[in-house]
């Protein structure tokens, strides 16, 4: 079975300085040498994407996961974290990633999430 990762989160919006609380579950995670879930701040523009910050990472595994295994987490929002951004060029916006660990190139899915400007 091929390695999936998906991540759960109930409905935002966040705000700034809070929780954001949620899990992880994980199939085909036999060959995972290390799991992990953090907030990161992602921005992009019609030909350009990229991690302008992250925050320490919240490790849920040190190696192989069992099938359909859910892993809970709970990152803070940074207090400066400022809602999403978007415009005709591109945009900025925070999402919980999670890593996964493996031989080859790491499996690292990305969750969006709405902050808000309160």
């Amino acid at each position: 079975m091929s390695l999936r990762v998906t991540i759960e989160l109930p409905a935002g919006p966040f705000v700034a300085g809070e929780p954001v609380r949620g899990q992880v579950t994980v199939r085909g995670g036999d060959g995972i040498r290390g799991l992990e879930v953090s907030l990161v701040q992602v921005e992009w523009s019609k030909d350009y994407e990229a991690v302008g910050r992250r925050e320490p990472p919240q490790s849920l595994a040190g190696g192989p996961v069992p099938d359909g295994r859910q892993l809970p987490f709970e990152l803070t929002l940074p207090l400066d974290a400022p809602p999403e951004v978007q415009t005709g060029h591109g945009g900025l916006a925070w999402e919980v990633q999670a890593k996964a660990d493996v031989r080859g190139p790491d499996a690292i899915v990305g969750e969006r999430i709405s902050v808000s400007p309160d």
